[in-house]
């Protein structure tokens, strides 16, 4: 799944609207634009060489991840081979626990070093590697954006017609 897949596909879910935030990233909200009340659902953007994470912390990146950072101008090929798209989405326990061991995912940082249930899905060229497909990545938008909606104000899910007796997405 590219970007733009990702993007295109996080639009047609129920009342959600798209902000850009946190240094570029493209972040999926449920709920009403313009009001505090919105939830986040997934986060979608550019991630630092994703194999870093598996290397210690006195480990030097690479001269292209450098060179990447410093934002030193590189061709489109050498770019996608040092940086990766990656989606960020909210899940439940068991999906967290089988996802976060899958090719391709691993727990969401920041986030699910909180406590959060957050898995983030990355691939050079696109979203996901031969352990999520992009079908099993829609189920799991869709779910996030279930569990997301759930803690809105009950007033506003019936206003919006969300978790009215069934799922609508």
């Amino acid at each position: 799944m590219t970007q733009d897949e990702f993007n295109a596909f996080c639009a047609t879910l129920p009342h959600t609207f798209h902000v850009v935030q946190w240094g570029g990233a493209d972040v999926w909200k449920v709920g009403v634009a313009g009001k505090n009340t919105n939830k986040v659902f997934v986060i979608g953007g550019w991630n630092k060489d994703s194999t870093e994470h598996k290397r210690g912390k006195g480990d030097r990146p690479s001269a292209q991840v450098r060179r990447a950072r410093a934002g030193v101008e590189q061709s489109e090929t050498a770019v996608s081979d040092i940086k990766h798209y990656a989606a960020s989405f909210k899940c439940g326990e068991i999906a967290f626990e089988f996802l976060r061991d899958t090719p391709g995912c691993r727990p969401a940082p920041y986030l699910a070093s909180r406590g959060m249930k957050w898995i983030q899905c990355f691939k050079s060229g696109g979203l996901t590697d031969e352990g999520v497909t992009d079908e099993d990545l829609k189920d799991y938008l869709r779910e996030s954006h279930r569990l997301a909606s759930l803690n809105l104000t009950k007033k506003l899910q019936k206003q919006l017609g969300l978790n009215q007796g069934g799922y609508d997405a």
